[in-house]
């Protein structure tokens, strides 16, 4: 959560601390093969300066979600974007290939079941307490038990128990 108005201005923030989580699970865990293959953003990230940082590919919407899906239908676009386009026109012509209108149609259910739980099945709509920090330190306090709960409910039967057990 920033204070800012647009959060065009707050990517380079989540997308450092993304990168920075990936390499720290890949490098921990000699098991596990995660990488951040794309990250999907809302078109209030939409700047070509977001668009042109390094770090993982993104897909920046370029309108409401809508607006896209009925795009990509009446003009589809195919192969790279032009290579005189500037990044945001490059970005449309991403979105309207069928991988990258697929790609971003997963956005919906990955950003927004979360928060929804958080509204509907917690009641957080309201935060209980005043200023920035005391609303981050509870909006944290809420995500990390969201987390918390998916991990134990997609848990193997057996860490279960064996979470019960030592519970009880």
């Amino acid at each position: 959560m920033q204070s800012w108005p647009d959060d065009a201005m707050s990517i380079v923030k989540p997308d450092k601390f993304v990168t920075q989580c990936a390499s720290g699970m890949i490098n921990s865990c000699s098991v596990l093969a995660l990488w951040v293959s794309v990250m999907l953003m809302e078109a209030g990230y939409l700047s070509s300066e977001n668009l042109t940082l390094p770090g993982p590919n993104r897909l920046i919407a370029t309108g409401k979600h809508r607006s896209l899906q009925q795009r990509a239908a009446a003009e589809p676009a195919q192969g790279p974007p032009p290579p005189n386009a500037d990044p945001i026109r490059a970005m449309d012509h991403r979105l309207r290939t069928p991988q990258g209108a697929a790609a971003y149609r997963r956005r919906g259910p990955i950003a927004e079941t979360p928060n929804a739980w958080l509204k509907d099945i917690t009641g957080l709509r309201r935060f209980a307490r005043r200023g920035l920090k005391a609303v981050q330190d509870e909006s944290l306090l809420a995500a990390m038990t969201l987390n918390l709960l998916t991990m134990f409910r997609t848990a193997p039967d057996s860490l279960q128990h064996r979470a019960w057990i030592a519970a009880g």
